[in-house]
């Protein structure tokens, strides 16, 4: 198994030394949900009813019910959302986020994190680090699944208590990996099944249902940002041959 360091694990941690962009939401803004989503706040017992467009903050709790799904967005990019059942609580620190997943699962599409945010999603036996990518992790008792659909992820297995472990692995696109259970740590890097894809087109279904404007792939989504990025810069040229124009007619009537 491809094993790390300890050392390049503890990366995604630092990142939280990084500055948010400018107009970033602190948190993650809930887009849809049903069968009842709430929430605890303040760290409190109190549970009370998810409101669309509301904000899942720092260290409030989230609970979705049985056969549930509850569809946030991370940031103010229509390209970061994520499809959570279960249980958990979230963590926000300069920009970065983590999901500390009790139970259930979270399938996340993160086409367009920055290089200033990160985001994780921790289980009870593991971790999984990210930045900007198509992951699924599954939270099964004692037992955790990581599956990803494009980029990579780093996975950690934890202690009982939290703390990371020596035991990790970078997963590459179309690769799984199982944490914990009756074989604790990490198990061997497998490749993911076609079921395992159908999942991440029921996702991008959902998304396109709603409106946003999800590619189907990673590299479609690449694309698509390095079309956008070629737009601007020819726009940029247009208005300086502009403004140069315009200069020398100033000129010539002077």
């Amino acid at each position: 198994m491809r094993r790390i360091s300890v050392i390049y694990a503890l990366i995604p941690a630092l990142l939280l030394l990084a500055v948010p962009a400018a107009g970033e939401k602190d948190g993650l803004e809930v887009l849809d949900f049903d069968r009842g989503a709430y929430v605890s706040r303040d760290d409190r017992s109190v549970w009370s009813s998810l409101a669309t467009k509301g904000l899942l903050g720092h260290e409030d709790r989230f609970r979705v019910q049985a056969s549930g799904e509850l569809w946030v967005k991370k940031g103010s990019n229509d390209k970061n959302f994520l499809r959570i059942r279960g249980e958990g609580r979230v963590g926000v620190d300069k920009g970065s986020t983590e999901l500390r997943m009790e139970r259930g699962d979270v399938f996340a599409v993160l086409d367009g994190l920055n290089r200033r945010q990160g985001f994780n999603v921790s289980s009870p036996v593991a971790m999984a680090s990210v930045r900007g990518t198509r992951f699924w992790v599954r939270i099964h008792p004692e037992m955790s699944e990581i599956l990803t659909f494009a980029g990579s992820v780093r996975v950690t297995a934890l202690e009982k208590g939290g703390g990371m472990t020596f035991d990790s692995v970078l997963l590459d696109m179309g690769e799984k990996v199982k944490v914990g259970g009756a074989a604790a740590g990490l198990h061997d890097v497998e490749e993911l099944t076609a079921e395992d894809w159908a999942e991440l087109g029921k996702v991008i279904q959902k998304l396109r249902i709603q409106g946003y404007e999800i590619a189907a792939t990673r590299e479609e989504a690449n694309r698509e940002a390095e079309m956008k990025e070629e737009e601007v810069l020819l726009n940029l040229e247009f208005e300086r041959d502009d403004l140069r124009a315009d200069s020398t007619e100033r000129r010539m009537l002077f």
